[in-house]
């Protein structure tokens, strides 16, 4: 039986339903929530990653992909040395009186976070759409930003599937949030893609994130040609989505997931006694992993030419 499969049914087995509704769904929401506690606890929740992307000329600001947890340091390989400089967004502002200036950039600083990657290039509407024809009927995302006058606005579009649906407000040219739902017994299973009216993808947002949170950096000067540069950072791991998923660590360990969801959830149907005991080998499994945890698990991915809109693509699954 594949992996996430697994761990999903054995608990939901314990919960007294492992047919289908609403006892699954929290059977794999509290695999989740362990997953990331276990490998919080293990520090392997990240991983170092580098990957390139490419300048647009006259466009100063980038949202870097969705798994992009912090900014290490940003490369120009045409540079000696090549490194940009890293500045504070305070030191920007007291020292750049003409935020118009072009030319090849040297420096850049993280900005903030946005719920979407890029901005639209004008006002309209904002159209969504599926890569799977079962996101529809009761599966909803909410755009919340501003107007061209200003005014922040708010609408939960109805998701149908891989047909695509616009919003009946016009948006001006900041997006401030993206936030997916669905009614009772239903989860999203494709890939939920934003874009504005001129056909930009602004956002791709995978199942298992609700509401995406880019980081953004500003480079400085605003680049006056396409550049190629090389981004290190700090990657965070993706949630367990698909039955085949694989935990990423100790396979020996795996019956953790178990016991720390357990824990955690069997009180909620009835059974504090059998969570004593889960909570029990929970500690002293999670002991046990601690122990022969490597003090330094982060390993780094390298790839090349990630293009600027999360993907499939541009993010592949690690092994």
């Amino acid at each position: 039986m594949p992996a996430f499969r697994k761990h999903y049914k054995d608990l939901a087995f314990y919960l007294g339903d492992d047919a289908a509704g609403d006892t699954l769904t929290a059977s794999k929401a509290a695999i989740n929530r362990a997953y990331f506690r276990i490998l919080s606890e293990v520090k392997q929740d990240t991983m170092r990653r580098s990957f390139t992307f490419a300048s647009r000329v006259g466009v100063a600001e980038y949202g870097m992909p969705l798994y992009v947890r912090e900014v290490f340091n940003i490369d120009d390989p045409d540079r000696n040395p090549g490194a940009l400089v890293e500045i504070s967004p305070m030191e920007f502002d007291r020292r750049f009186n003409q935020r118009t200036a072009e030319g090849e950039s040297g420096e850049y600083f993280q900005q903030f976070d946005r719920g979407v990657q890029r901005q639209p290039a004008e006002a309209g509407a904002i159209t969504v759409v599926s890569d799977t024809i079962s996101d529809a009927s009761n599966h909803f995302l909410r755009v919340t930003g501003f107007s061209s006058a200003g005014d922040l606005i708010s609408e939960q579009v109805s998701v149908n599937g891989t047909t695509e649906v616009d919003t009946t407000k016009t948006f001006g040219t900041e997006l401030e949030r993206l936030a997916k739902s669905t009614n009772t017994g239903f989860s999203y299973t494709g890939i939920i893609t934003v874009k504005d009216s001129s056909g930009n993808t602004l956002a791709s947002i995978p199942p298992w994130f609700d509401s995406p949170t880019y980081k953004w950096i500003r480079l400085n000067p605003i680049p006056d040609s396409v550049k190629t540069y090389t981004v290190r950072c700090m990657m965070r791991k993706p949630a367990l989505v698909n039955d085949d998923d694989w935990p990423d660590f100790d396979e020996q360990f795996h019956d953790l997931l178990l016991y720390e969801a357990g824990k955690e959830i069997l009180p909620h149907y009835g059974k504090a006694e059998q969570a004593q005991l889960f909570a029990v080998e929970a500690a002293r499994r999670m002991k046990k992993l601690k122990d022969l945890t490597s003090p330094r698990p982060n390993r780094q991915y390298v790839f090349d030419d990630v293009t600027l809109q999360s993907s499939r693509h541009a993010w592949p699954f690690w092994p």
